[in-house]
């Protein structure tokens, strides 16, 4: 079994919709100017540097094409296919990891099943008074030794 090499993006340069897509155009860690590539966006997963590129760059193309995962906060509008808006809450932090920097809340979504718990960065949650309740019920629990 051939194993994929994984690659570091190391900047967002740009950001467009192709064919009703949302794409990143990335600068790649240790790699020159010549091999930066336009990449879709569920292909991109570096949370952080997506959130700094769209709070920097307020005015470029935007759409419900970003995935979920990407672009889902506390209280967040999904356009279906069918045109008809759906609204989702938090209806539990469940746990909080730090991958690459990064800070990310276990969620459980109200009136969906376990199965569609996700993590999402601490960037894209507008919800302070749900985490800092998270963080005191954390912090009061007891330590693993």
């Amino acid at each position: 079994m051939a194993s994929e090499e994984e690659y570091s993006v190391e900047k967002i340069l740009d950001k467009r919709i192709r064919n009703g897509e949302v794409e990143y155009f990335l600068k790649w860690e240790g790699y020159s100017e010549d091999d930066n590539t336009w990449e879709p966006a569920r292909n991109v997963n570096c949370y952080d540097l997506i959130a700094e590129y769209e709070r920097n760059n307020p005015n470029r193309p935007a759409g419900n094409e970003i995935p979920a995962d990407i672009l889902r906060s506390c209280r967040r509008i999904e356009i279906r296919d069918d045109s008809e808006e759906e609204e989702y809450a938090i209806e539990k932090i469940l746990d909080r990891r730090v991958r690459s920097g990064v800070t990310e809340y276990y969620i459980k979504w109200k009136g969906y099943s376990e199965s569609d718990n996700t993590w999402e960065p601490e960037c894209n949650l507008n919800c302070p008074e749900m985490i800092q309740q998270f963080e005191r019920q954390r912090n009061q629990r007891p330590r693993r030794r």
